[in-house]
C-alpha cells in the first residue's frame, strides 16, 4: 500500500486461495471485498479480516455465483457486517448459492442485483462495477461484474471470470490502460486475451 499525491495509503490484498478469488481493498478505514473463494476459504477470508482488525466492509461484491466465488460468502456475512451487498443478476441452482441465501435471510441482508454500471467512493478511490449487459449468457463466466478502481492516477482492473463473450463487450467500451490487472479466470486463455491485454496493458 502506498499513499499518492496525498491521498491515504491503499492496500490491495490478494489472498492465496489456489484457483478462487478473494480480493480485499482498503482505504484508511474503508475495506471492499471482491469475492469469498470456495466454501472452505471462508475462514481464511474471515481471518485475514480479523487479523487487519476489520469488523464491517463497506461493501462486497460477489463477481458471479460460481462456487469458487461464493463458496466462502456465508461464513463472511456471519462474521462481519456488510453495508452493502452486490451481485449480478440471476440465480445458481447450488449447496453454495443456498447457503448464500439463507446468510443475507438471517442477517437481513437484501443484496444489490446490479443491472447497470454502478460507482462507488472507498475513501481516497472511486470503484466501477460494471455488470455484463446481457440477460442470457452460455457460460456462466460471462455473467461477471468487472471492476475498475480509480485511485489518483493509478488504475486498476479486476476481470472477475471474464471469457470472450464478456471480454468482448468491455472491448467495444474502449477501455484505457491501466496499473494493475487480476487477469480474468484464473489465467486461462481464451481467444480474446491477447486483445483484451493488449488493450489495458
Amino acid at each position: 500500500g502506498a499513499a499518492s499525491g496525498g491521498l491515504p495509503a491503499l492496500t490491495v490484498t490478494v489472498l492465496d486461495l489456489g484457483k478462487a478469488d478473494a480480493i480485499l481493498i482498503q482505504v484508511e478505514d474503508k475495506a471492499f471485498l471482491i469475492d469469498t473463494g470456495e466454501y472452505e476459504d471462508g475462514s481464511k477470508v474471515n481471518a485475514v479480516l480479523a487479523d487487519r482488525g476489520i469488523s464491517r466492509l463497506d461493501g462486497l461484491l460477489l463477481t458471479h455465483l460460481d462456487k469458487d466465488h461464493i463458496g466462502g460468502v456465508d461464513k463472511v456475512l456471519r462474521s462481519v457486517e456488510v453495508d452493502r451487498l452486490y451481485q449480478p443478476v440471476g440465480t445458481e441452482d447450488s449447496g453454495d448459492y443456498g447457503e448464500y441465501v439463507e446468510a443475507c435471510r438471517e442477517k437481513g441482508i437484501a443484496p444489490v442485483r446490479l443491472t447497470g454500471p454502478e460507482t462507488l467512493t472507498l475513501a481516497g478511490a472511486a470503484l466501477r462495477l460494471l455488470p455484463a449487459a446481457k440477460g442470457y449468457y452460455e457460460d456462466d463466466n460471462d455473467y461477471s461484474v468487472i471492476t475498475e478502481m480509480t485511485y489518483g492516477e493509478r488504475r486498476f482492473l479486476f476481470a472477475a471470470d471474464a471469457e470472450d463473450e464478456r471480454l468482448a463487450e468491455y472491448l467495444a467500451d474502449g477501455p484505457a490502460a491501466f496499473d494493475f490487472l487480476k487477469v480474468p479466470h484464473h489465467g486461462r486463455e481464451s481467444d480474446l486475451s491477447g486483445a483484451f491485454l493488449r488493450a489495458v496493458r
